[in-house]
């Protein structure tokens, strides 16, 4: 797989400026926009998910049927209606575990989003693009190669959307984001799994070391 050396030394660079350490997951591609994200890893998950065969799981129907169900805790059968009953008992091995009374949730998030990044040209873009992933990401920033006037810093920083300024590959950080806490809907999850799955394509390439 192809990948933009520059763009993920970017994101690195800009991961640090924020003070922020975790594995870096370019090309994220959600909500209509590509962007870079930081993340942590739920190591226990990977490896649960790899004795399974199960990859991204990013159905949003069988999302809805998980989100009140407590992981690892038995769920009376009478408990479900027909339609998440059915979902479930279709699912992939690894997502949910039947017995003859209760069904038990298996499947845990698979990582923890710590950031997402986005370089464009001009900040109203890059902000337009970061505040899809309000309640979905705790920080959110935009990468820039010109600085922008006050004014769109002073918008930037009253919506919480930090700045980020890119020369010769360093980062220097113009506008803190302000962290905001994610809301853990299906929209959430979502976004766990797809960046999951872009995680599981890049560490097989060189760019992404192995940790």
């Amino acid at each position: 797989m192809s990948l933009d050396r520059d763009s993920f030394r970017n994101a690195e660079e800009a991961a640090r400026s924020l003070g922020r350490s975790g594995q870096i997951v370019p090309e994220v591609v959600f909500a209509g926009v590509r962007v870079d994200t930081l993340v942590e890893l739920n190591r226990a998950e990977h490896i649960r998910r790899k004795s399974h065969e199960l990859g991204a799981v990013v159905d949003r129907n069988l999302w809805e049927a998980l989100l009140d169900m407590p992981i690892g805790q038995p769920v009376p059968l009478k408990a479900l209606d027909p339609i998440k009953k059915a979902l479930l008992d279709g699912s992939d091995p690894g997502i949910a575990r039947f017995s003859s009374t209760h069904v038990i949730r298996e499947l845990d998030a698979p990582l923890r989003p710590l950031a997402v990044f986005k370089k464009c040209r001009d900040w109203g873009t890059g902000l337009e693009a970061v505040s899809r992933f309000s309640g979905v990401v705790s920080l959110r920033a935009v990468m820039l190669e010109i600085k922008p006037g006050a004014a769109a810093l002073d918008e930037m920083e009253s919506l919480g959307v930090g700045v980020i300024l890119l020369r010769e590959n360093r980062a220097q950080l113009l506008v803190a984001p302000a962290p905001t806490l994610p809301l853990f809907g299906s929209f959430y999850f979502r976004f766990l799994e797809v960046t999951y799955g872009r995680w599981a394509e890049y560490r097989r390439s060189e760019l992404v070391p192995r940790r």
